[in-house]
């Protein structure tokens, strides 16, 4: 998939609010919170700044969460879903993401490796999200107990 030409992702400001509010209502999703959370999302908008979705990305100690992912013209949904992937990749390389969660049921989490959780990977989602209730799906993006055991290895030294 190539992305679309003219459409960029970029943090969301306050001056999205409205666009952004529209679109959660109009999707049925709890606009009320997801505003208390604006600085978590980031927005795909074409050249003319008009924007067409979003997707809240929330870190917890490395970790991090999808979730709020809206589209107020959903024929560019995949193509920003590819955008919000790429600023996602970037963003949880600069926070040491090992593993990221999402509950959206969009076939592009699972094309992209997205798995249901086991109750043995369940046990790693943080308190805090915990009570979001319904399936999750989880991507290890580094493993979590081979980087600890290296730096354990590599602290032994000192």
């Amino acid at each position: 998939m190539n992305p679309k030409p003219g459409l960029r992702v970029r943090r969301a400001t306050l001056d999205d609010l409205a666009a952004l509010r529209t679109m959660w209502l109009s999707l049925r999703l709890p606009a009320d919170e997801l505003e208390k959370r604006i600085q978590d999302f980031q927005v795909v908008e074409d050249a003319d700044e008009k924007v067409f979705g979003a997707i809240g990305i929330q870190f917890s100690k490395q970790y991090a969460r999808l979730y709020g992912e809206g589209f107020s013209d959903f024929s560019v949904a995949d193509t920003a879903r590819q955008l919000f992937w790429r600023r996602f990749e970037a963003l949880a390389a600069h926070h040491g993401v090992f593993r990221v969660w999402t509950q959206e049921t969009s076939l592009f989490w699972a094309h992209w490796g997205f798995q249901p959780a086991d109750p043995a990977i369940l046990m790693r989602l943080p308190e805090e999200w915990k009570t979001s209730e319904g399936k999750w799906l989880t991507l290890e993006l580094k493993n979590e107990e081979a980087v600890t055991a290296a730096l354990q290895n590599k602290f032994a030294g000192f």
